[in-house]
């Protein structure tokens, strides 16, 4: 039986880890990310997508832990120079990117 923060295996993650990137280069551009971060209508649009994929079901349910995933995908939008939504204070965000930070030398 899986324990709570091994609902992914590990090939799940790295096909998470895979398909995020090419994702967000169709509709988060490197080149256009400063100029869609400032658009709200454009960050709705994209986070829009990311909850089509599940993405933003990730941690839902307290049952299936999931921190690591969660992680994953915050790392990948960090790179993407792409802004969290967060209903949670700054300083609660701000450690949410400080540990997507520190990810990316991780394998996770």
């Amino acid at each position: 039986m899986r324990g709570a923060d091994d609902a992914f295996t590990s090939d799940d993650r790295e096909l998470l880890k895979d398909s995020i990137p090419g994702l967000l280069e169709r509709h988060w551009p490197p080149h256009q990310a400063q100029s869609l971060a400032v658009r709200p209508a454009a960050v709705r649009g994209l986070y829009r997508l990311l909850a089509e994929q599940a993405l933003c079901a990730l941690g839902a349910d307290p049952q299936r832990g999931e921190r690591r995933e969660i992680l994953l995908v915050m790392a990948v939008l960090s790179r993407a120079a792409c802004p969290p939504r967060c209903s949670k204070p700054r300083s609660s965000m701000e450690r949410c990117r400080a540990r997507a930070l520190v990810l990316r030398g991780l394998q996770i």
